[in-house]
Order: structure tokens, then C-alpha cells, then sequence
């Protein structure tokens, strides 16, 4: 099914070490905070921004590799011949038909 003859580019590879530093950060700033915090209240409230903080840079991490990740069980060969077919969003005017004069742009009428 995939020929890997004649490979010309290769697909973007997500960047795996990124995920893994920021999941260690992640887990880090937890224990800093379970550590250093011995109040209830100010621990709780810390612990859920640095799960949200956490949770908000996976998620960066995941939008900026989503191209990578998305090429990751396509064949080699098959990267570089992707072929985009590009739809204008307005379509072309009409042709003008021959033996009449072009029309000028509508104006409304003021009476």
C-alpha cells in the first residue's frame, strides 16, 4: 500500500522529550507545594493551579504538535504527495454574454 521509493520530505515528528519535561514540572511543582505549604487552605488552592497550569501546557504542547501527531501513522512515502485543493471562498463573476453591453454595479434607485 505505501511505496517508501521516492521519499522526498519527512513529516514533522512530535517533540516527545517537551512532553515529558513538562509532565516532570508538573509533578515537581506539586510536591514543592505539598512540601512547603503546611496551611490547608493556601495548599489547596495552589495544588489546583498548578493541575490547571499543568493541564493548560499539555494542552499547548498538544496544539502546537496536533500536525505531527496527526501524521504519525502515515507511510513514509506518503508525505510528500499531499496535494491541497484550494476552494475560493467567492465564487468567479459571470461571464459577460457576448453582444450586450457589461452591467455597471447595482445602485438603488432614490426617488
Amino acid at each position: 500500500m505505501c511505496d517508501d521509493g521516492d521519499a522526498r520530505g519527512t513529516p514533522p515528528r512530535p517533540r516527545w522529550g517537551w512532553l515529558s519535561v513538562l509532565t516532570a514540572l508538573g509533578i515537581a511543582a506539586l510536591a514543592a507545594v505539598d512540601l512547603l505549604v503546611t496551611a490547608r487552605a493556601p495548599r489547596v488552592g495552589l495544588e489546583c493551579a498548578v493541575v490547571a497550569l499543568t493541564y493548560a501546557a499539555l494542552a499547548g504542547w498538544a496544539r502546537r504538535q496536533r500536525v505531527a501527531l496527526d501524521q504519525l501513522d502515515w507511510c513514509a512515502g506518503a508525505w510528500p504527495r499531499v496535494t491541497v485543493r484550494q476552494v475560493a471562498s467567492r465564487p468567479a463573476p459571470p461571464a459577460a454574454v457576448p453582444g450586450t453591453a457589461p452591467r455597471s454595479p447595482s445602485v438603488p434607485a432614490l426617488h
